[in-house]
């Protein structure tokens, strides 16, 4: 009779066993679940992030290189002449915010530039002769289209993004009798500048850097096709696994953003498991303590 009673006791435990092995089973599977989940709402979220921050960045560049538009519709409006640049564009750095100064480039020689302070060096600057400019300036010239040229430090010191606008007058509105015989004859350019310390300050990116989050903007270089990461807040390599996209004139940028606080599993995964490990002991418990009952009742 003992040996069947410490038979049956020994099956009990071993139902037992079984009963917590699989629940523990089971509960790897739930746990790995919720991580996921947990993994897939946490990139939908960066994604979300990285996409509003380049949108702000975008919107910030655009609103900015239009004011080069603006000088050039003003320029036209007065036949070429150059007499009150100044007043004007004080009124447009005014009236719009993330300029640092506008310029204006006649034969795409920089011969006026508001504010001037600061700047003087590069009063005379030849862009169709600048080996590091002159590919915008030509593609500005012969699309008739606004053109943003660099990220590139500046003679007058500082990186700096500038945004080209081509202007063109016709044949019989011109001033100089030397002009040229086609219809339309190139002027020059209207140009506004935009330091890249003046960019991040304008855009959100500023929010990253209080929050010490790491990021980075990249583009592919329009003469060697090679990635260019022209501005980062780290010494250290920023992943790329989180990235957006930014259509600017004449190029794609991308930003790539790498949170401080870098999470691998979910903050509340560990008390779930011991939740899920605890109920696997009562579960497995609870049924050696059933089956002993049911065969003492039988026995009775």
């Amino acid at each position: 009779m003992d040996l069947s009673q410490n038979k049956n006791n020994n099956r009990n435990k071993l139902y037992a066993l079984l009963t917590f092995v699989t629940g523990l089973v089971a509960s790897v599977f739930i746990l790995n679940n919720i991580n996921d989940n947990w993994q897939h709402l946490r990139e939908h979220d960066l994604q979300n992030l990285v996409e509003a921050h380049a949108t702000s960045v975008e919107q910030s560049v655009s609103r900015s290189v239009s004011s080069a538009k603006i000088v050039a519709a003003w320029l036209n409006s007065h036949n070429g002449e150059i007499s009150g640049f100044d007043d004007f564009a004080k009124e447009v750095i005014i009236s719009m915010d993330g300029i640092t100064n506008l310029q204006l480039a006649p034969n795409g020689i920089v011969k006026h530039i508001y504010p001037l302070a600061g700047n003087e060096k590069a009063i005379g600057h030849n862009i169709l002769k600048d080996d590091k400019r002159i590919s915008e300036a030509k593609l500005a010239v012969l699309s008739n289209k606004l053109t943003l040229s660099g990220p590139y430090e500046l003679i007058q010191g500082g990186i700096a993004i500038i945004g080209r606008q081509p202007i063109f007058f016709d044949k019989a509105s011109a001033n100089n009798s030397n002009s040229s015989p086609n219809k339309h004859y190139f002027w020059g350019f209207a140009s506004v500048l935009i330091s890249l310390e003046t960019l991040l300050l304008e855009s959100s990116l500023s929010e990253l850097e209080k929050q010490g989050d790491s990021f980075q903007l990249w583009k592919y270089s329009a003469d060697t096709g090679e990635k260019d990461i022209f501005y980062k807040n780290t010494a250290e390599n920023v992943s790329e696994h989180v990235q957006a996209t930014m259509e600017m004139p004449n190029a794609i940028w991308y930003l790539n953003i790498e949170e401080s606080l870098k999470l691998e599993h979910d903050p509340e995964l560990f008390v779930s498991a011991i939740i899920l490990f605890l109920f696997d002991i009562l579960l497995a418990c609870s049924v050696y303590q059933y089956l002993s009952n049911r065969k003492v009742k039988f026995t009775n």
